[in-house]
């Protein structure tokens, strides 16, 4: 790593851990990170393989019976529908409309197996850096610049 990317390390291991994820971030999930917020464009596909690298073996929930459960939240059940939703939300996103909004429809689809959580955060992150005031507080960390970020943007919806 160096001081361009450390903070994207940072945001890894953060994201990681909010999945109760406390070994060190491993060198492959630091670069498809990488990779995925230095795409032009986003595709289904492109949200597939950032989840097969940070997620091995967790795959899009596109057929019958791929079901889960998160907590006391119930996504929708698996089946090929799950595909053109997700395909729609990540179209939304290429438009970029509301980030918010875009990673809550994200995380309640729950379209993968498993992986939501840190495809959702990359998610995020592509959008704020490409929005039109792009930026990531560098010096914050991601729970930090979340919070505050959430708050600001709570207060131009008045929320």
């Amino acid at each position: 790593m160096n001081k361009s990317t450390d903070w994207l390390a940072s945001f890894v291991a953060e994201s990681n851990a909010i999945e109760g994820i406390t070994r060190d971030s491993r060198f492959a999930e630091i670069k498809v990170t990488e990779e995925f917020i230095a795409l032009d464009k986003i595709t289904v596909e492109d949200i597939e393989n950032f989840v097969s690298v940070i997620a091995p073996g967790n795959i899009l929930r596109d057929k019958e019976g791929l079901n889960v459960r998160v907590g006391n939240h119930y996504p929708p059940k698996g089946g090929m529908y799950i595909r053109g939703q997700l395909g729609n939300i990540i179209f939304r996103a290429n438009a970029l409309e509301d980030p918010y909004k875009i990673h809550h429809e994200f995380e309640t689809l729950h379209a993968f197996s498993d992986g939501n959580g840190r495809s959702g955060r990359a998610l995020w992150l592509w959008q704020m850096l490409r929005g039109p005031q792009p930026h990531w507080p560098r010096q914050l960390g991601f729970l930090r610049a979340w919070y505050y970020q959430s708050l600001e943007h709570g207060d131009s919806r008045n929320v």
